[in-house]
């Protein structure tokens, strides 16, 4: 199973995932500052789910019909 973190999830949990042997993309590791969508659709991209604490996915779930989960 692979995940995205958003730049809002502490780096420590990025870590501690990858230390549990998980594949995780950090979006502040890579592409810092990328607005929402992109962050939706980068997730889709690598197949991945995203982490995130940011309650605006919601929206996006709810008017996307490619869900990254």
């Amino acid at each position: 199973m692979r995940f995205l973190a958003d730049e809002n999830l502490p780096l420590a949990s990025v870590h501690l995932l990858r230390n549990r042997g998980f594949v995780v993309l950090a979006v502040v590791e890579t592409s810092p500052g990328i607005p929402d969508g992109e962050v939706w659709a980068l997730a889709a991209k690598h197949d991945a789910v995203l982490l995130t604490l940011d309650l605006d996915f919601g929206q996006l779930y709810r008017s996307s019909s490619e869900c990254p989960f």
